[in-house]
């Protein structure tokens, strides 16, 4: 079984839920999962899967032109074809191949073309009208589970469970809750790099965002959010990519001064995604942007408070128990608008008052015991 899953950290940790069943409804199946190169770390400890291909090298070996050849189209396109040849043809040929993407790129449509495979599954998203009157690309699978325009922003793990069910494969959406696997090392790792301040509450925040740097919650507001409280500290542990890291600096600045908080520490960068994952769990509460780190949270059943916008609600987040998973947002009248955004900055993200991140703090901290402060 060959499954490609080249697509971001938190739509990948969503999907995470549904190996363990594949995995049991083939228990004698070779399972094959193709990620982007940072998503190895999330899944090489996986007992679901056996064997990781990463996309980029895929790319590389397929679409990657030959600058050395340049001029010479007919020597560059057989030596193209031969390195698709190796990657697809010398390899067994799979009883299953699975691409449960809703938005998939031509590129991972033509890979479905070379890949051989008795039996190939597509999500056909029809509000995306990814194959509506392309011929070509309805006949590379055997099976097409359609996704009608009407579950436009119905949430994915709703949209898997379904996906599961023309596999034969009956789960409801609890019993496909996300893992995260995690070592003995990254444990470790964890407990080692966190330094905890007495009887503080300590809080993750990870504030970065890299797909729309422009979703970034305002450093300040989470400096206003937490002043709120008059008799309770934090200790607080900045966490991110590399890619985030001045988003996370910014953020640190801003606490740096905050009464409220009694230690911070800022490891944005410094971690692998299993050792993010480590020391999520080890603080009482994370405050996130929607991104993966909002979602290994929540798939590890710690409080989350998600800072979300209008763009896609409900389709990826909130999810979770409701009672510990909670949201921030400003609703709009313009939300479900794919982030294609009418108004020069993302109100319904900007204009969010740090006062709505400090009631849901303080919902968790009553929710948790731990409130003894008054906001």
């Amino acid at each position: 079984m060959f499954i490609l899953r080249p697509d971001n950290l938190g739509d990948l940790v969503i999907f995470s839920g549904c190996l363990k069943y594949i995995r049991k409804a083939y228990p004698n199946a070779q399972i094959t999962i193709c990620v982007k190169k940072y998503a190895v770390n999330l899944l090489e400890h996986c007992p679901y899967i056996d064997e990781i291909v990463i996309w980029e090298h895929v790319q590389k070996t397929m679409f990657d032109d030959l600058p050395e050849f340049k001029g010479r189209w007919r020597l560059m396109s057989l030596i193209k074809y031969f390195r698709i040849f190796k990657l697809t043809l010398f390899k067994p040929e799979y009883d299953l191949f699975l691409l449960p993407l809703r938005s998939p790129t031509i590129e991972m449509h033509q890979f479905a073309k070379f890949i051989r495979s008795k039996r190939k599954v597509f999500v056909d998203d029809r509000a995306r009208k990814t194959l509506v009157g392309d011929q070509q690309l309805q006949k590379l699978y055997t099976h097409l589970h359609v996704v009608e325009e009407t579950r436009e922003f119905d949430h994915e793990l709703n949209i898997y469970r379904d996906f599961l069910r023309s596999l034969g494969i009956d789960k409801s959406e609890k019993e496909l809750h996300p893992e995260i696997f995690t070592t003995a090392n990254d444990r470790e790792w964890a407990n080692k790099h966190l330094h905890s301040s007495g009887q503080s509450i300590s809080l993750a925040i990870c504030p970065g965002v890299t797909s729309k740097p422009e979703k970034f919650y305002a450093a300040a507001n989470y400096r206003k959010a937490l002043s709120q409280f008059q008799e309770i500290t934090f200790s607080v542990y900045i966490l991110g990519s590399k890619g985030e890291m001045e988003q996370c600096k910014q953020v640190e600045r801003a606490l740096s001064d905050c009464k409220q908080v009694a230690s911070i520490q800022n490891i944005a960068g410094e971690t692998t995604i299993r050792q993010l994952a480590e020391c999520i769990r080890l603080c009482d509460i994370t405050i996130s942007n929607e991104t993966g780190a909002l979602h290994i949270a929540t798939a590890l059943n710690k409080p989350t408070i998600g800072i979300l916008g209008g763009g896609h609600f409900g389709r990826f987040y909130p999810w979770g128990d409701p009672e510990i998973n909670l949201t921030a947002h400003l609703p709009m009248d313009c939300y479900f608008c794919n982030w294609n955004c009418i108004y020069p900055t993302m109100k319904c993200i900007h204009d969010m008052e740090p006062e709505v991140i400090s009631n849901k703090l303080s919902q968790l901290l009553e929710t948790l015991g731990k409130q003894n402060a008054h906001v």
